[in-house]
């Protein structure tokens, strides 16, 4: 796209040393969203349409309370402490060893130490889908040449 010839004098279309096209967002009124996106679909084609999926994933406090329910263990036990929720479930499962005493639970514990593995093992996994709010994607070519598809809600297309 030629940014000067459509009147495009934003930064990220005039920057020289971006090495990639920027993308076109246009934002709509959240009560007409669906509206848009009919359109588009009706405008572009079915195949060429589809909102963004979006994935969850899986952290190291929600990893242990899973592998350690599983088991048939609590979380306080599995990280040897009565209040899981001072975790950071940003810091990973493997920050919960600094402790010491999960560091000695870990060590002289099988249960423990393998609820720990195994939510180690499960930390970044995706544990659910869903819709990204407001984003849409328009291909020129058909999306399932591009990459995967999915059904949403409302039998939406996702990809």
């Amino acid at each position: 796209m030629d940014p000067i010839h459509y009147q495009l004098p934003f930064e990220r279309f005039l920057n020289p040393d971006r090495v990639t096209r920027p993308d076109i967002d246009v934002d709509f009124e959240d009560g007409r969203r669906e509206e848009v996106i009919n359109y588009v679909s009706r405008k572009y084609g079915a195949d060429h349409v589809a909102q963004i999926i979006t994935f969850g994933t899986m952290l190291a406090r929600a990893a242990i309370r899973d592998v350690a329910r599983v088991v048939g263990m609590t979380m306080g036990r599995a990280i040897g402490s009565p209040r899981p929720s001072r975790i950071s479930s940003a810091s990973g499962s493997t920050r919960l060893l600094k402790r010491a005493r999960s560091q000695e639970m870990y060590r002289n514990e099988q249960p423990v130490r393998r609820v720990i593995e195994f939510a180690k093992q499960l930390e970044g996994v995706a544990r659910n889908a869903s819709t990204h709010a407001a984003g849409v994607v328009i291909s020129r070519e058909p999306l399932t040449e591009l990459n995967g598809r999915c059904s949403g809600p409302r039998t939406r297309t996702l990809s």
